[in-house]
């Protein structure tokens, strides 16, 4: 029942798109052209369906800060497991997006599920791995995205392509509010295409106020014909609370559909 009341602002919102209009998707042919570029650069052509990351990661909650290890997991761009093995006990974030409807929970050392608000599960549920991101989504006429001109990140020109989406029919407050909540963008490297950044926000339980997230990718390396970022961090509100190196990165595994369900 908690679970339930925690989820029911995404199931009004998702109600109320029955019935209405389609809304018009923008969808920018310079941005589409740049991220298809982003997405070659980062698989090389190589099919990539699931992945399994292991890594070393640090992780701060306020002033506790803990150590361990960690497996990433995704399958799709729909589907993804974080498990961090800490110092204070395993902490799991799940995200399974099946039927268009997304859905996320997470668990700390206790070992309690608790169900993700349904406003932070519009945005990619595979973060840390930029080619299962909205990247390899651009086919989906629901997906948006907009050229932002070209910046400056830690003195290296960088691409910011903004990505959105947009509900096949809707009121126009609901299509504008989920519009809002699944919105990101990326910024890639102008000289290779590789991603650099992903900005994003979160939301409190049953509010759509943002709080800024910054994922940053770094030490990209080859492996099995693919370009992978060997260093992940994340940071809430400008500060870091998740860096993540990667050991092991294992493409296309199999990967059980268990893993990825939530109660």
């Amino acid at each position: 029942m908690r679970q339930f009341w925690r989820l029911l602002p995404g199931l009004l919102i998702l109600h109320s798109l029955v019935g209405a209009q389609t809304a018009m998707v923008r969808r920018d042919p310079q941005a589409i052209a740049i991220a298809v570029k982003a997405l070659e650069a980062l698989t090389a052509g190589t099919s990539i369906q699931s992945v399994r990351l292991s890594a070393s990661a640090s992780y701060r909650a306020g002033s506790d800060r803990e150590l361990g290890p960690a497996i990433l997991e995704a399958n799709g761009i729909s589907n993804s497991r974080m498990e961090l093995d800490l110092n204070d006990g395993p902490r799991i974030w799940t995200r399974n997006d099946a039927a268009n409807f997304p859905s996320g929970q997470w668990s700390g050392p206790d070992g309690k599920p608790h169900a993700m608000s349904a406003n932070n599960c519009w945005t990619d549920a595979a973060w840390f791995f930029p080619a299962l991101t909205v990247l390899d989504d651009l086919s989906d006429p629901r997906v948006g995205v907009v050229y932002r001109g070209v910046t400056s990140l830690a003195g290296v020109q960088a691409i910011a392509l903004q990505f959105f989406r947009v509900p096949s029919g809707g009121t126009a407050a609901s299509t504008q509010l989920i519009q809002n909540l699944s919105s990101e963008t990326l910024y890639l490297n102008a000289a290779s295409f590789l991603p650099m950044e992903m900005d994003f926000n979160v939301h409190p339980d049953n509010s759509d106020t943002g709080i800024p997230v910054r994922v940053s990718f770094s030490r990209y390396e080859m492996q099995n014909g693919a370009v992978i970022p060997f260093h992940i961090e994340e940071f809430l509100q400008g500060v870091r609370f998740l860096d993540l190196s990667v050991t092991e990165v294992s493409l296309n595994p199999t990967l059980s559909g268990s893993d990825f369900n939530q109660p």
